[in-house]
């Protein structure tokens, strides 16, 4: 049985989720790291929404920092 695994610097998953529903399905990946995905605490759990086939395991953006709201956040990290 072969494992096939990705690793992905989408900058943005908000827009990119279209790519990445794609991506999941025409290469049958196993599992995929997401970087940058810039999501917040509370918009973590979107990843789950994209593929029913897949479950979200990372950390967010301001997942050491949930009082800063008016930053620009860049990062965040995903399996």
């Amino acid at each position: 049985m072969d494992l096939k695994v990705a690793c992905w610097n989408c900058r943005g998953i908000m827009s990119a989720a279209p790519y990445l529903t794609n991506i999941l399905s025409e290469l049958k990946i196993d599992v995929i790291a997401i970087a940058e995905h810039w999501l917040r605490k509370s918009q973590f759990h979107f990843l789950n929404t994209v593929d029913s086939n897949y479950r979200a395991y990372g950390k967010s953006v301001d997942e050491y920092h949930p009082e800063l709201y008016n930053c620009n956040f860049r990062g965040g990290v995903a399996f």
